[in-house]
């Protein structure tokens, strides 16, 4: 939902997705209107992962490399560290986290706890199984 990266400028954007499910990224999360309640699934990737697909949309994007991997691995933990705090703390935020390589290794567990969280009947939870495909996990542990 490309209007969703308006949030920072436009908080009650958000109301356009009033009882659906919107994709936000952790940097917009600090943007969402306090006035609301929201329930935030948010996807624990191992940070590794995620600074190499930054680094892959930073080439794509501007042609640049980050000076230091090993700096931005750090950042970005340490932003995901201050944004679960904000979220833990959130009096109007209900907060499931979800382990990213534990989800694609054996999907049922984690899909029952997302059903039981957001409300989405059980009988579904084969459909969502059968979108999981593990191999188009493009920045695995193994090929950091």
């Amino acid at each position: 939902w490309e209007e969703i990266k308006q949030l920072p400028k436009n908080p009650f954007i958000i109301e356009k997705a009033e009882g659906r499910v919107a994709k936000i990224v952790s940097m917009l999360l600090p943007s969402l209107p306090r006035k609301h309640r929201f329930r935030i699934l948010f996807m624990q990737r191992p940070i590794e992962e995620v600074a190499a697909s930054q680094e892959k949309l930073r080439q794509r994007l501007a042609g640049t490399s980050a000076p230091d991997s090993a700096r931005m691995v750090e950042r970005l933990g340490r932003h995901r560290d201050r944004i679960m705090e904000m979220l833990q703390q959130s009096p109007n935020v209900d907060l499931l986290e979800v382990d990213y390589s534990e989800l694609l290794q054996n999907p049922l567990p984690h899909l029952e706890r997302i059903a039981g969280f957001t409300g989405i009947e059980r009988e579904k939870l084969e459909m969502m199984s059968a979108v999981i495909h593990p191999q188009l996990r493009h920045f695995s542990q193994a090929a950091v």
